[in-house]
């Protein structure tokens, strides 16, 4: 739990207030980073209902994804229909019948998930996984990100393990170089078209960060409501690195080790000392 915390609650978010907030629980230490939905107050109810379910069906979600609550406005208009959300939250089972893939299945199967094919847009990328099951929320297009299931062969050995996906346009080598600083790992594994880190070092990497080259006709959105959170042993020489690439660091308010910014595609990013963590 972030010793910040006081009652569950952070005192001011970048000019918002937080309302409620889930701590993170770390898993021996060896969690990288996790992503915080923020919504705002006036629907987060709503999403919450739709949302909570799926999450609470991966066992493993617990550590990685939490939610809270802001004041920040939706949106005055809904973004164009021929955008998708530039983050993609993948569910990975070996095996296609468990209960776990299962009830992911069923829950993006109501009428408020919307069914996307992006297998054939991004089948020529040498994909690390099919997106020929993706899900998006037919109302909060602009606000939640894109869901997939990957079962089966296309699995990986460990159940129920997430991926964080996000398109990158062509600027794979600017957000390559920008997470190898923010989450201190000099050698992910590289392709040419991706590049993923492994979020949670030990006992299996149960999360993951890939990194997806996408071509000009995908067009996509960044999120604004997601933000992931990197926890740092040595954020001092992060900050520092990261400033000296043009990287604009903001200090939370009124906590002197945690940081705010946006990697190279907008995404929003902040880093969190890790030494004000307890396991």
């Amino acid at each position: 739990m972030a010793s910040n915390l006081k009652e569950g609650r952070l005192s001011r978010v970048k000019g918002y207030r937080a309302v409620s907030l889930e701590p993170v629980r770390l898993i021996d230490g060896s969690l990288k980073a996790s992503l915080e939905f923020t919504f705002p107050f006036t629907i987060s109810y709503e999403i919450k209902t739709d949302l909570k379910p799926l999450l609470d069906s991966v066992a493993t979600s617990q550590h990685f994804l939490y939610m809270s609550t802001d004041g920040q406005k939706l949106p005055k208009d809904d973004p164009p229909t021929d955008t998708i959300p530039s983050l993609l939250l993948t569910f990975i089972s070996s095996q296609s019948l468990n209960s776990t893939a299962m009830k992911v299945q069923s829950i993006l199967s109501q009428p408020q998930w919307s069914f996307i094919n992006l297998s054939g847009i991004l089948g020529s990328l040498n994909s690390p996984i099919p997106y020929d099951q993706v899900y998006l929320h037919s109302r909060y297009r602009g606000i939640l990100p894109l869901f997939s299931l990957a079962t089966g062969q296309a699995g990986r050995a460990m159940e129920d393990s997430i991926r964080l996906t996000l398109l990158c346009g062509s600027k794979l080598q600017e957000m390559t170089r920008f997470y190898q600083q923010a989450l201190a790992t000099p050698n992910p594994f590289m392709c040419p078209s991706h590049t993923i880190f492994a979020l949670v070092s030990k006992p299996v990497s149960t999360l993951e960060l890939c990194l997806l080259e996408s071509p000009p006709s995908l067009h996509t959105l960044t999120l604004k409501h997601p933000v992931l959170h990197i926890y740092v042993d040595d954020i001092a020489m992060v900050t520092w690195q990261l400033g000296r690439d043009g990287h604009a660091l903001e200090r939370l308010e009124g906590y002197n080790n945690h940081w705010t910014l946006t990697d190279p595609c907008g995404n929003r990013v902040a880093l969190v000392d890790k030494s004000g963590l307890e396991s």
